[in-house]
This record gives structure tokens, C-alpha cells and sequence, in this order.
């Protein structure tokens, strides 16, 4: 069984899609494979079984088994999600493992977490080492002082029409 391979260098497309699309130092829109391998490489949007990406960038990713290192991903839908010293926006798995790298917010069934910075995580069981970048004193403080500001920003606009 021969395995159908795309292969994209140093080239810049609207769409890539084949069985294997194995892309380097190159940028795509939208990328549709069973199988995407991305090296210093960007994408729009990408809708694979299985992702792997290294110091590469991606806006949207719609994967079963998404692996990143050294790269970033603004949003994902996943079930299996692996990052090494990566940064993620919004991003919904089952099961996620997360190392030394900073979250916007993860929802996910079952994460384990090492060396993990995060806004908002929402785990059903998780396990390791968050730091949290919102608690609930800040979060508290946040919204004293934008009451404060919108409060203010309101007396001044009725002190402006009087």
C-alpha cells in the first residue's frame, strides 16, 4: 500500500491536500490530509487525523491527535493533544499533556500538566504543575477597576452635556 505524499518547501499556497502533506518553511490556508507534518511552516486553518508541528504556527486546528513543539496554535478542537514549549489560544480536548508552555484556556477531559502557565483551564481531572495567571483576587481586582473606569467614563460624559 503506497502512501500518497505532498510534499511543500520554501512555497507559500491557498490549499494543500493529499494522504500525507509534509510541509517546510512554507505557508498554506487551508490544509486537508489524513496526515500533516509541519516544520518552521504556517497555516490558516487545518483539518487532519493527526497533526505534527515543530516552531511552525496555526490558526485553526480540527484533529484527532495534535502534537506541537516550539510552536503556537491560536485555536484547536482535538482528542489528543501533546505540546512541549508551546503557546496555545483557545483549545478543546479529551486528553491533553502540556509541558513548560503557557495556555490562553484548555478545556479538556483528563490534562497533565508540567511547567504550565494559564489563564483558564477547565479540566475535569487534572494533574501537575498550573500556574494560574488570573486567581480569583485578581479577577476580583479586574473587575473593581473597570467598575470604577466605566463609572467614571459615565460621570464625564453627563458633566460634558450639562
Amino acid at each position: 500500500m503506497s502512501v500518497d505524499v505532498t510534499e511543500v518547501t520554501q512555497q507559500q499556497l491557498n490549499d494543500v491536500s493529499g494522504q500525507t502533506v509534509s510541509m517546510s518553511q512554507s505557508a498554506a490556508g487551508h490544509i486537508d490530509a489524513d496526515r500533516v507534518e509541519m516544520a518552521q511552516s504556517a497555516a490558516r486553518t487545518v483539518d487532519a487525523d493527526a497533526v505534527e508541528m515543530t516552531n511552525s504556527a496555526a490558526q485553526l486546528v480540527e484533529a484527532e491527535t495534535v502534537r506541537i513543539s516550539g510552536s503556537i496554535m491560536v485555536g484547536a478542537r482535538t482528542e489528543t493533544l501533546a505540546v512541549e514549549q508551546s503557546g496555545l489560544g483557545l483549545v478543546r480536548t479529551t486528553d491533553a499533556t502540556v509541558a513548560d508552555s503557557f495556555v490562553l484556556m484548555l478545556a479538556g477531559d483528563e490534562v497533565q500538566a508540567a511547567n504550565v502557565k494559564a489563564l483558564i483551564l477547565c479540566a475535569g481531572n487534572a494533574e501537575g504543575e498550573v500556574k494560574a495567571l488570573l486567581d480569583w483576587r485578581n479577577a476580583i481586582l479586574i473587575g473593581a477597576v473597570t467598575g470604577v473606569f466605566l463609572f467614571l467614563l459615565k460621570l464625564l460624559g453627563r458633566s460634558r452635556r450639562a
